[in-house]
């Protein structure tokens, strides 16, 4: 029977010749398992070794691999994973144990082809039983939207001004969401709209119910939530509103997203203080010169750190009621930003804050002008801010629009050449002509004031000092962390990486999400290495712009991986993100993966041009696999890469895209000038690769002298033995060469080509390890000789896979230059399928038996017409391998009859140093036989695989504690 599939992926039975019903579950949970664990588990991790422990149904060891064994899709692949198809459950019990894991309202969606009568009756029960939740869920939470929207006031409603929140159905949704996150009690209340968003009142579940406030925003540019996150983190002291926690909610109310501060809760805002205590006429200047000091005091405590608020005005200012005198708190800092250490302002072209409360070096400029932000920009709105308060009568009607037309006239002392009237006679007046002042180098600085001041500020006082001293050494020693690595799992963490060097960012989001993304990574000016990973993320052309703008900034960069895999971005995407990387001129190493883009060849020829420009790269991986880029896109991909001249590492995933012969020689003779390769990887399969092309990559191997590790996959194309004579005569060239894997699987080679391909390779003396596919070929017997002589010179070999199977080799002369590679430690040969039989079998263990160093052997030799004897011999021969240590023998679907079996297992018996071995013997002529049982019986050290179909020859073995024996066999 014949095998389909991907073999590393095949269920025991399959692997003993027998497809079962149930052989496809077993695969599905290997995929299950791998797509849990893709950071672990690298592309070549179902190993033998893997598969012994799985054909035993153990776990696989942690020292192997570090699985997540407490996720639900471990759960569900363990299922499929039973060793013995019996115990596998089907297909639709699956689905039904899937519903149930993950079933929770709110939290599983169904989603398949399988047409509804054929889903179990219990699985169906299940899904409609969620439905019915659901929706019962979401009346719910509408009444209660509904409840709390009716006991709001409509002033506060009426500040809703785009009805972001007032929709029953947003609210609705918002509430379930925090409803799901259990962290506080079920009672809501509005407390204020604005631009930004919603403020509710509500305690948290824990921590004795402590009254908190969420601030809940519509997320419009994620760059500055993840700024105020940043901001708020830093301020820790009473002066400032407190921020005990913040998180996204993602995807749960239609496109939109929202982000979530718990922030300490107060009173009241500043304006709405002043407005009761003026109506109580209980505000005396005492009271209010209390305030402005701690006004003052907050905003110079942000000062103390380079932060700059930017936005300074009555409504930014709250108030906690908890005592005799009230406690004035900073608030809102999503507009706030730092002041880069070697700098005293930052300079936008926008305006940002209120322009009532805005300086002059703000105000007065032009739109197309830059405006500059300062700390003293903030001092000239603080003085604003307590002429407000002193004279709040008078300025609470129009404080804003006056502010605006006295700033405007940039008068020299504004307050005393204006008309406006205030109280020059107060304590706070004083602080009010020192920074209301239009010229800000003649103004003052709230530290200025509050040094020099006799007035005790909180923030002059030794204690506050020694914090404000402390908390800084602690920032300063987070930038030593530049030199460790940082994981960025969730957007909200981006500014985090602002401190570090190397960075590796691991999301799942959209277009938005990719322009808020690009937006952040331009930030962190301090990268040196950048890891993106954004594979199947739909983030489109515009996504890719958007990064490649925000990463051209990041001109330290000297290593770079981005993986954007499966993301539509087309050819025009390609060639923005092309732009952007060019701008990094520092590159030396750079992986990128584009594959299932659709950016064809214009897309390929504009990123061949990008890469063209970072001339200092020297280890270059590209991935454009099923991109459609054809000759033309091959031709000019090579034209750009042929102008980094310092590349000693290349690997061009390009398999799959109708390049055909003229791409290949086109993109090969570019190559060709990267005259300092020491490593090349080519995977050009599936291409429609003829001779031409062949022999055209032939053509430039041969000038990359100093090559030392080829890879090349040209599997599936449609090269014959000129092709391959071609390609050969260029490898003779490369005698530098130690690791060759060439892959010729599926072509159409015959004896000539593969007697010239061994010739060639005879060449390369220096080989220590070599793998050669030619799988699904017409090599005959002479064809086989030809190609196994390059194993007559090539003596410094340790590690040797030759995968021949379904050719048409025969029985004569099977391996006898295997003699001269002594030095071999590592043998795997597939032969299975050919003509081999009894006499090339046991040709093929008198080769081995030279092989003294051998210590790992696998050997696929089914479907050969092996018998009794050939078996016999090849046991009796690998006892002389002393060194053997793991044994692999696929003999399955042969002619081996009990006694060859017996034999087989007498002459193992002898291999006292092996400690794992597998036997396949499936489909043969074996009867249940003792003989054979305790011939290897005797063997206590050797851990058996055996496939055999008698089952209740397990029992017998029952007593040998040191035998891990699997009967799994069909």
């Amino acid at each position: 029977m014949s095998k389909k599939g991907t073999d590393a992926y095949f269920a025991p039975e399959v692997e003993a010749g027998q497809s079962r019903i149930q052989s496809d579950l077993f695969s599905l949970g290997l995929i299950l398992l791998e797509l849990d664990n893709l950071k672990t588990l690298n592309e070549n991790w179902i190993d033998t070794n893997i598969k012994y422990y799985l054909f035993k149904g153990e776990e696989i060891p942690k020292e192997k691999y570090q699985i997540d064994k407490n996720s639900n899709i471990y759960k569900i692949a363990k299922i499929c994973l039973k060793p013995w198809y019996l115990d596998r459950t089907t297909a639709g019990e699956l689905l039904s144990q899937l519903i149930e894991m993950h079933g929770q309202p709110l939290k599983f969606v169904l989603t398949s082809m399988i047409l509804e009568e054929q889903i179990p009756r219990q699985a169906q029960q299940i899904f409609e039983k969620i439905n019915q939740l659901q929706k019962q869920t979401q009346s719910q939470f509408d009444e209660y939207a509904k409840f709390i929207l009716e006991n709001t006031n409509d002033k506060i409603k009426q500040k809703d001004f785009q009805a972001q929140f007032t929709k029953v159905e947003v609210l609705s949704n918002l509430l379930k969401s925090l409803y799901e996150n259990k962290k506080y009690t079920n009672n809501f209340q509005i407390l204020s709209f604005g631009s930004f968003g919603m403020v509710l009142a509500t305690k948290k579940a824990k921590l004795d119910k402590k009254e908190i406030v969420l601030k809940i925003q519509k997320i419009e540019d994620e760059q500055h939530i993840q700024n105020e996150i940043s901001i708020m983190q830093k301020l820790k002291e009473p002066l400032v509103v407190q921020l005990y926690d913040s998180y996204i909610i993602e995807n749960k109310i239609g496109p939109d997203r929202y982000s979530v501060f718990e922030l300490e809760k107060c009173s009241c805002s500043l304006d709405e203080y002043l407005d009761r205590q003026n109506k109580d006429g209980q505000f005396n200047d005492d009271d209010k010169y209390q305030i402005a000091i701690q006004i003052i005091d907050s905003v110079n405590y942000i000062h103390s750190f380079n932060i700059i608020h930017r936005d300074i005005k009555p409504e930014n200012f709250l108030v906690y009621l908890d005592g005799k005198q009230p406690e004035i708190k900073l608030c809102d800092f999503g507009l706030s930003a730092q002041i880069p250490d070697n700098k005293d302002s930052i300079q936008a072209i926008e305006s940002i804050g209120n322009f009532g409360y805005s300086a002059p070096e703000i105000l007065n400029k032009q739109d197309n002008e830059l405006k500059i932000y300062s700390k003293k920009s903030d001092s000239y709105s603080v003085g604003l801010l307590l002429a407000f308060l002193d004279n709040y009568q008078d300025l609470k009607k129009n404080a804003p629009f006056t502010f605006l037309l006295m700033t405007k006239k940039q008068l020299d002392k504004p307050f005393e050449k204006s008309k406006i009237k205030i109280n020059k006679n107060s304590e706070i007046y004083k602080f009010i002509n020192l920074l209301v002042v239009s010229d800000s180098g003649q103004r003052a600085s709230l530290y200025d004031i509050v040094e020099q001041s006799d007035t005790k500020f909180l923030t002059n006082s030794k204690e506050m000092k020694q914090i404000v001293q402390k908390t800084l050494l602690v920032q300063n020693d987070k930038k030593i962390e530049q030199n460790t690595t940082i994981e960025i799992r969730s957007i909200k963490d981006l500014s985090k990486a602002q401190n570090y060097n190397i960075v590796e960012i691991y999301l799942l989001i959209g277009a938005q999400g990719a322009k808020d993304l690009g937006t952040g990574i331009a930030q962190c000016k301090n990268i040196t290495s950048l890891t993106l990973d954004l594979e199947s993320n739909s983030i489109g052309a515009q996504g890719a712009k958007d990064l490649g703008t925000g990463i051209a900034q990041c001109k330290n960069i000297t290593s770079l991986t981005l993986n954007l895999r499966s993301n539509s971005i087309g050819a025009q995407g390609a060639k923005d993100l092309g732009t952007g990387i060019a701008q990094c001129k520092n590159i030396t190493s750079l992986t990128l993966n584009l594959s299932n883009n659709s950016i064809g060849d214009e897309g390929a020829k504009d990123l061949g041009t990008g890469i063209a420009q970072c001339k200092n790269i020297t280890s270059l991986t590209l991935d454009l696999s099923n991109n459609s880029i054809g000759d033309e896109g091959a031709k000019d991909l090579g034209t750009g890469i042929a102008q980094c001249k310092n590349i000693t590492s290349l690997a061009l995933y390009l398999f799959r895209n109708q390049i055909g012969d003229q791409g290949t020689s086109s993109l090969s003779s570019s190559l060709a000038n990267c005259v300092n390769l020491s490593n090349l990887t080519l995977l050009l399969f599936e291409n429609q690769i003829g001779d031409q092309g062949a022999s055209g990559l032939g053509f430039a191997l041969a000038k990359c002298t100093n090559l030392s590790n080829l890879t090349l996959y040209i599997g599936e194309n449609q090269i014959g033995d000129q092709g391959v004579s071609g390609l050969s005569s260029a490898l003779a060239n490369c005698t530098n060469l130690s690791n060759l894997v060439l892959d010729l699987f599926f072509n159409q080679i015959s004896d000539q080509g593969a007697s010239d391909l061994g010739s060639a390779l005879s060449n390369c003396t220096n080989l220590l390890n070599l793998r050669l596919n030619l799988r699904k070929n017409q090599i005959g017997d002479q064809g086989w000789s030809g190609l196994v002589s390059v194993l007559a010179n090539c003596t410094n070999l340790s590690d040797l896979t030759l995968l021949l199977s379904r050719n048409q080799i025969g029985a004569s002369n099977l391996c006898p230059a295997l003699a001269n590679c002594t030095n071999i430690s590592n043998i795997t040969l597939d032969l299975g399928e050919n003509k081999i039989g009894d006499q090339g079998v046991s040709g093929l263990g008198n080769a081995l038996e030279n092989c003294t160093n051998l210590s790992n052997l696998t050997l696929y030799l089914s479907r050969n017409q092996i018998g009794d004897q050939g078996g016999l011999n090849l046991g009796s021969a690998l006892t002389s391998c002393t060194n053997l240590s793991n044994l692999t023998l696929i003999l399955s679907e042969n002619q081996v009859s009990d006694q060859g079996a017996q034999g087989l297992s007498s002459a193992l018996s002898n291999c006292t140093y092996l400690s794992n071995l597998t036997l396949y013997l499936g489909e043969n002529q074996i009867d249940e036989s003792e003989s054979f049982k305790y011939d290897l019986e005797a063997i206590s050290s050797i851990v058996v695989k055996f496939y055999y179909e008698v089952s209740k020859f397990l029992s017998s073995f029952a007593h040998q504690n040191d035998w891990v024996i699997n009967f799994i066999y069909q």
